[in-house]
């Protein structure tokens, strides 16, 4: 299950973040952004960051995940939109290939951290 490897790498940088910011700061949240087109199985990365975050600054952080839709985008005729399937990125006007315009996101959005009013962007992958 990759999702765990995924978990272990947001807790890495949501630790780093922490500590960076002193002894005894804890993360309250952590805001991933995960792109329907990476396959990503987003109940099973919920799973692991909670399996994986015991004894760690992250120990009582909310992990809060937005789904980023797959959308396209055809070159040929400018059509924008979902795909008309499921993972077919072929124009559904003109049937030439379209580019992805969103859908691969795999990135941590944001850190809060306890006592901070800022929030702590990076990125993951």
């Amino acid at each position: 299950m990759h999702e765990a490897g995924i978990a272990a790498g947001v807790l890495e940088l949501a630790e780093r973040v922490a500590a960076d910011r002193g002894p005894g700061i804890c993360v309250r949240t952590v805001r991933v952004r995960v792109g329907e087109f990476t396959g990503v199985a987003v109940e099973a990365l919920e799973f692991a960051f909670e399996s994986l975050r015991t004894h760690t600054r992250c120990e009582d952080a909310v992990l809060e995940v937005e789904r980023v839709p797959l959308l396209g985008l055809c070159p040929n005729c400018g059509w924008t939109g979902p795909p008309a399937e499921p993972y077919c990125l072929i124009c559904p006007h003109c049937g030439q290939p379209a580019q992805i315009l969103s859908g691969r996101e795999l990135e941590v959005d944001y850190v809060d951290i306890e006592g901070s009013e800022e929030h702590h962007g990076a990125s993951a992958g």
